[in-house]
């Protein structure tokens, strides 16, 4: 097949075509704001910006469950933070309790007043946010614990699970942020066993037994210093989350950037492109419009 176009000619269309196309993609820079608005405007960029739309969908899901949990801390740090007071008060009334001029009646008051703040302690320790309670493990539908003063303990058995409870953090690792009712109050060993503490010295006050309540401020002091670290607990959970939380945000501002160098256009580059171009395009048409089109039957005429 003869081609009908000579070299020159098809060498015009190549240039005004790739101008024509330089034209079109400023033009569509400039109107859309983007120089990346489908995979062909540069297939070797796709897989770097779904990368990173990818990474911007994790560190945003991040952050949200970072605010939730940073709520739940928040509420955990407050309500240990009352518990200690508490520990304190009862404390200070079984100080009261054991000096030697205190009798059955005034005993029975201060145990009336302990028995109250057990009861608070343990309304506490049911906390509940959003609907879950905060210190009852993985199973969080069920309240830790229910007072009985007919029980004994009158606190009853721990009703809430192990917790596995961890927030991931934006670098990948994952920091534990919740302990149980059971772990917090009431546990295992004696001498970290709040409930058992404060229990004590109402017995101990309602028996008018001064010996058994100078024995439960020893016991009160070791709880207080046990409750005291549970508190420290929520408080390096409170400092890491907030630190955590940051981090998503300068995270998600860095993907943003990232995000911007690859998809977003440089308007006045674009407006300088389309000017160039269309300069070169006209002068392209002006060019070859000035090329004699004679053929070999105007010279033989």
């Amino acid at each position: 097949m003869i081609d009908s176009l000579s070299p020159d000619t098809q060498r015009f269309l190549r240039q005004v075509s790739g101008l024509q196309e330089r034209i079109n993609s400023a033009h569509q820079q400039i109107t859309s704001g983007l120089k990346l608005s489908a995979p062909s405007d540069s297939p070797d960029q796709v897989g770097s910006l779904l990368l990173l739309r990818a990474e911007m969908e994790r560190n945003t899901q991040i952050k949200a469950n970072l605010d939730r949990f940073k709520t739940e801390v928040d509420t955990a740090e407050g309500v240990m933070a009352s518990a200690v007071r508490i520990l304190d008060r009862v404390r200070t009334l079984g100080a009261q309790g054991a000096t030697f001029t205190m009798n059955a009646s005034s005993r029975q008051t201060l145990g009336d007043e302990v028995g109250s703040l057990l009861e608070y302690m343990v309304g506490l320790a049911n906390t509940s946010v959003e609907g879950r309670y905060v210190f009852a493990g993985d199973n969080d539908g069920v309240a830790p614990y229910t007072l009985d003063w007919s029980a004994v303990p009158p606190t009853g058995a721990y009703g809430g699970s192990d917790s596995t409870r961890e927030a991931l953090l934006p670098n990948g690792s994952r920091l534990r942020i919740a302990r149980t009712a059971q772990e917090l109050f009431d546990s295992s060993n004696p001498g970290e066993n709040v409930f058992q503490a404060v229990n004590a010295l109402r017995e101990a006050l309602y028996a008018n037994d001064q010996a058994a309540i100078q024995t439960s401020l020893g016991a009160l002091e070791t709880a207080g210093d046990y409750l005291n670290g549970q508190h420290s607990f929520y408080g390096i959970a409170q400092t890491s989350i907030g630190a955590a939380l940051d981090d998503a945000a300068k995270r998600d501002v860095r993907l943003k950037e990232q995000v911007a160098d690859i998809e977003e256009a440089d308007i006045t580059a674009a407006i300088l492109e389309l000017e160039q171009s269309r300069f070169h395009y006209e002068a392209a048409l002006k060019s070859r419009a000035q090329i004699p089109q004679q053929t070999l039957f105007d010279y033989l005429k």
